[in-house]
């Protein structure tokens, strides 16, 4: 069987120093990953075996390290990622247990500035903030980011090495830094778009639940929950938050969200126009002002299908093209009655995947932001623009 084995430096009795350093061996490949720290870093062994398998997904059967970790993390690793064998483990050794704060994985874009908000929100002075740095100081993720003070900024060289697509990469520095910030969850900045596939996000035959829960495992096995709180929001929820709580952040939402010419960005931009609207409030200037877009090569994707049918139906068909062209090839007379309003609005089956006691909470967080919940309306709504996607969106271009 194919096999990794993974030497880490963190449990050298002098300790790792001022960098993670992690050799990557399989056949024929060696690869050292790095990790900047700072003093009087400290993590468990199981925070590490569950970051590096973040970074390698299910690519390898066997895997291996130069440190043992608990059976309880052995277990969930095995079972999460189909694993045939992975060790050493010690049955003696005390698994990693949960800490007092709750963390957040940071970019500085639109996503995890809500959620930024909202921990802020619910949990005042007891959030603690993560960016991971992938490139250099400069990239413009890490200067928006650098302006809320992050607890932890760290270097790696992982995308860079290509461990950027087997797994849930962007995991990896949170788990990583769980025992030094003392972290009982981390949040994420995944919301719920209607046209992911319905087994992503609702219950799958034989009740099982939606495909993210399972996937939470990818934290669990580290003794972390994953703190589900945009889950039930859109992007137009998201920006909605943005709009109400931090105006004045939007310019570095944007700055973080994408380069200036993507759609990714103009997206942003419609959906922060759109928010301000929403709020019975004259958008700024420069959401006025109508985005450039260089020509993009993937927009054959539901995702972008969708976001650029929403967009049409709010401003007109020629800006929905600037976020997919093929938006233009479209009868704009078929999906001129299709509702869209449900958008905005909070999905509360979603909602009901954050822990207990955050739901509350986070409902009045919603409605001080004018986002209330879907009625059986919306859902009707929902249902007819992904029917919609499925007759004329990306799956038609393949008939």
């Amino acid at each position: 069987m194919v096999r990794v084995a993974f030497h880490s430096n963190h449990c050298l009795p002098e300790g790792p120093g001022e960098q993670l350093r992690v050799r990557v061996a399989t056949d024929g490949r060696s690869d050292e990953l790095t990790f900047s720290l700072p003093k009087h870093y400290h993590v468990h062994n199981d925070l590490v075996a569950t970051a590096l398998l973040a970074l390698v997904g299910r690519t390898y059967p066997v895997v291996e390290f130069n440190f043992p970790i608990s059976q309880r993390c052995a277990d969930t690793l095995l079972s999460h990622y189909q694993l045939a064998e992975i060790g050493p483990v010690d049955p003696t050794l005390e698994p990693r247990q949960p800490g007092r704060y709750v963390g957040l994985n940071f970019s500085g874009g639109a996503d995890s500035t809500a959620a930024w908000v909202l921990l802020r929100e619910v949990f005042g002075d007891d959030v603690r903030v993560l960016t991971s740095q992938y490139w250099d100081a400069d990239h413009w993720e890490v200067c928006a980011a650098r302006t809320y003070a992050p607890d932890v900024i760290c270097a790696t060289n992982l995308r860079q090495l290509g461990y950027d697509k087997a797994g849930r990469f962007n995991n990896a520095v949170p788990l990583l830094f769980a025992d030094y910030l003392d972290l009982w969850g981390i949040a994420t900045g995944h919301n719920f778009e209607h046209y992911y596939p319905l087994t992503y996000v609702f219950p799958r035959p034989g009740g099982l639940p939606p495909a993210f829960i399972e996937s939470a495992r990818s934290f669990s096995a580290g003794g972390l929950e994953e703190v589900h709180i945009l889950r039930s929001l859109s992007e137009l929820g998201i920006a909605r938050l943005l709009v109400e709580f931090v105006p004045e952040r939007i310019p570095l939402v944007l700055q973080a969200v994408a380069p200036v010419r993507s759609d990714k960005r103009a997206t942003r931009i419609y959906h922060l126009r759109k928010a301000f609207l929403c709020a019975g409030q004259r958008p700024p200037d420069y959401l006025l002002r109508r985005p450039q877009v260089s020509p993009r090569y993937n927009a054959n994707s539901v995702v972008v299908w969708g976001r650029g049918l929403r967009v049409a139906r709010w401003f007109g068909p020629a800006e929905g093209a600037l976020v997919n062209g093929f938006i233009a090839t479209l009868d704009p007379a078929e999906y001129a009655g299709l509702d869209v309003d449900f958008y905005e609005r909070y999905h509360p089956y979603m909602l009901s995947f954050a822990p207990d006691e955050l739901r509350r909470p986070l409902a009045a967080v919603f409605h001080r932001a004018g986002i209330l919940p879907m009625n059986e309306r919306d859902h009707a709504a929902m249902d007819a623009v992904h029917a919609y996607l499925q007759v004329r969106g990306p799956l038609s271009l393949q008939r």
